[in-house]
């Protein structure tokens, strides 16, 4: 919870459990179990996650290129 209070400092959200719904939504439209998510993994899609919310208002990042990004990192 204290990483994600990090980064929902950096966003749009107003709770950590605003962005946890939105976190398990984008890891169950990639078909991933949040379960199955090593610690390393869920920082680094946060990452993703926050970092394309960001792009999103600047250029055009897909909803299909997000799931790029974090199939990638679920190898």
């Amino acid at each position: 919870d204290r990483i994600l209070s990090e980064f929902i400092e950096k966003t749009n959200f107003n709770t950590v459990i605003e962005f946890r719904e939105f976190f398990i939504d984008t890891i169950e439209k990639c078909n991933v179990e949040l379960d199955s998510l090593k610690p390393e993994q869920i920082v680094k899609i946060t990452g993703i996650l926050i970092t394309t919310m960001g792009l999103l208002e600047h250029c055009e990042v897909t909803n299909e290129q997000e799931k790029i990004f974090i199939n990638e990192i679920l190898k």
